[in-house]
C-alpha cells in the first residue's frame, strides 16, 4: 500500500474574528478590502467565500490540502495529485494499492482485482498454483483433490464439477468425460481426419501397413512395456518383417498405434500426429536421428496441427508441447521450432533426412 508522499493535510485555520475597522487588509482571493470577519491562512487573508478550490472553484470548508501555494478540497486534491480507483470511480483520498500501474482503494481491490482462489475463493495472499486453464488456487488444495489424468486440473466440484476414477485406474474430471471418445471406430474416423489434413500441408507416407487400436491405460502399458511413462497418451509399435526369397528377399513394416481412450478428440488428434510422425521417419529415414530430434519431431507435428485450433483443450496443448520442461520432449521440440520458425513442413522432412542431431 502507498501513502502519498506530497500529502498534506491542514487542519482549518482558525476563523479570526474581528470588527477590524482599523486595519487595511486586502483578502488574497479578490484583491479587495476586507471588513468586518476574515479568514487568515499562512500569513494570507482571505474572505471567507474567496477562499476557493484550485480545482472545482468552490469554497473551501473544513479540511484543505495546499500544494504550490494553491489550495483544494481533499478529495479535488486527491484526484488531481493521486487519482481515481479503477473499480470504483471514486478519488483516492489515504492509502491505496497499485498493480499494473492502476491505483485501487483497499477494500475495492480485495472485492473486485485481488487474485481469489477457484476452489476456496478467498483471496490469495501466499503460495498458489495456476493451471493451464487460468485456475488459480491455493498450493495446499493440491493435497486434497487429485489431478486429471488428462487435462491435469484438480478434480474437484468448483473446477471441474468433480470427476471419477475409471476402470483402467485413471482419475478423470467430469469435463474430459464429458467429451470422452471411446470406440475404436470414432478414433479411425479422427486418425483419418488428421491425415487429411496432414496430407495438405505435404506430409505423406504409405497408410496400407497402419492399424489404428484403442487403448486403455492397461493396454497401453503393455504396447510401450519399458518405454511407457504416465503421461504418455498413445505409442506406435513397428515391427519389420521379412520373407526370403528364392530370388530376392522381401520386406515391409506393420505399423500398429494404440490411441489412449476416454479423453475428448482433440487430445487424440494431437497424438494420432505424434504417433504418425514417428511412422514418417521410419519410412523415410534410417531412424539414426538424436532421442530430442526425433520426438521433438513428433511434437511439431502435433503442435503445427493443431496451429490454426483456437479451443480452449487445444491452445492447452500446445501450451503443453511449449513449456513441457523434459530434456527429450521439451528441449527437443524448442530446438526442432526454432529451426523450423515460417518454414514450410517440407523443411523438417529435409532436416531429418540429412541430420541426425539437431
Amino acid at each position: 500500500m502507498h501513502n502519498p508522499l506530497k500529502l498534506l493535510l491542514l487542519i482549518w485555520s482558525l476563523l479570526i474574528i474581528t470588527s477590524n475597522y482599523a486595519q487595511n487588509i486586502i483578502c488574497s482571493g479578490c484583491n479587495k478590502k476586507i471588513e468586518g470577519t476574515y479568514l487568515k491562512i499562512d500569513n494570507k487573508y482571505f474572505h471567507s467565500q474567496c477562499f476557493i478550490c484550485e480545482k472545482c472553484g468552490k469554497m473551501i470548508e473544513g479540511n484543505y490540502h495546499k500544494e504550490s501555494n494553491k489550495y483544494y478540497h481533499s478529495s479535488c486534491y486527491a484526484e488531481v495529485f493521486i487519482g481515481k480507483c479503477e473499480v470504483c470511480k471514486k478519488a483516492i483520498e489515504s492509502e491505496y494499492i497499485v498493480k499494473d500501474g492502476k491505483k485501487y482503494h483497499p477494500e475495492c481491490f480485495n472485492e473486485r482485482v485481488a487474485l481469489k482462489c477457484s476452489i476456496c475463493r478467498e483471496v490469495i495472499n501466499d503460495e498458489y498454483f495456476n493451471d493451464f486453464y487460468g485456475n488459480s488456487y491455493h498450493a495446499i488444495h493440491e493435497k486434497e483433490y487429485p489431478k486429471c489424468d488428462n487435462c491435469r486440473r484438480l478434480i474437484c466440484s468448483a473446477i471441474t464439477g468433480g470427476g471419477k476414477v475409471i476402470s483402467d485406474g485413471r482419475n478423470l474430471c467430469n469435463i474430459c468425460l464429458k467429451n470422452a471418445v471411446k470406440s475404436e471406430k470414432e478414433i479411425n474416423n479422427l486418425y483419418k481426419k488428421v491425415l487429411s489434413q496432414l496430407n495438405k500441408d505435404g506430409f505423406k507416407i504409405i497408410t496400407k501397413d497402419i492399424k489404428i487400436f484403442s487403448a486403455d491405460r492397461k493396454i497401453l502399458k503393455k504396447a510401450a512395456g519399458d518405454s511407457y511413462m504416465e503421461n504418455m497418451k498413445g505409442f506406435c509399435v513397428s515391427d519389420k518383417k521379412t520373407i526370403i526369397g528364392l530370388a530376392k528377399n522381401k520386406s515391409w513394416t506393420k505399423h500398429s498405434i494404440y490411441i489412449l481412450n476416454n479423453i475428448p478428440a482433440v487430445f487424440i488428434e494431437s497424438t494420432i500426429a505424434h504417433e504418425l510422425m514417428h511412422i514418417w521417419i521410419t519410412q523415410n529415414t534410417k531412424g539414426e536421428q538424436d532421442d530430442d530430434f526425433i520426438e521433438g519431431s513428433c511434437n511439431y507435428l502435433s503442435y503445427h496441427y493443431l496451429r490454426n485450433n483456437n479451443s480452449e483443450d487445444a491452445k492447452v496443448i500446445k501450451e503443453f508441447i511449449m513449456k513441457d520442461n523434459s530434456i527429450i520432449y521439451g528441449d527437443g521440440f524448442r530446438k526442432v521450432y526454432k529451426k523450423m520458425k515460417g518454414m514450410p513442413l517440407n523443411h523438417l522432412f529435409s532436416l531429418l533426412r540429412q541430420r541426425k542431431s539437431i
